[in-house]
């Protein structure tokens, strides 16, 4: 990822510490910015986007002993996308699926 841009919104409250918010640039452009503060919502209260059952397992134990959160939404175009938050909860950042490596 070459370049993220810093969100200006507020980041949600929640049990998920975000960090400074950050977005890729692709995203930016791509994405609907509603859907993406929705998703941020929901992510901050634990609710783990379009992921299965285990993955929401992963999830709930890395907020619990302080590991890396990562889950996958869409926005209404269907345009996938990232959100991952690293384990120090410094930062979060939103991107593409195509960006994530």
């Amino acid at each position: 990822m070459s370049r993220l841009l810093r969100l200006k919104a507020k980041p949600p409250r929640g049990v998920v510490p975000l960090g400074t918010l950050y977005i890729s640039a692709k995203a930016r452009r791509l994405l609907w910015a509603a859907d993406v503060k929705d998703a941020l919502r929901r992510y901050a209260d634990c609710r783990w986007g379009d992921y299965y059952d285990d993955n929401w397992i992963e999830n709930d134990r890395a907020r619990e002993i302080g590991g890396r959160i990562e889950s996958h939404y869409a926005d209404r175009s269907f345009n996938g996308f990232w959100i991952i938050t690293e384990p120090d909860r410094s930062k979060t950042t939103v991107l593409l699926a195509e960006e994530y490596q």
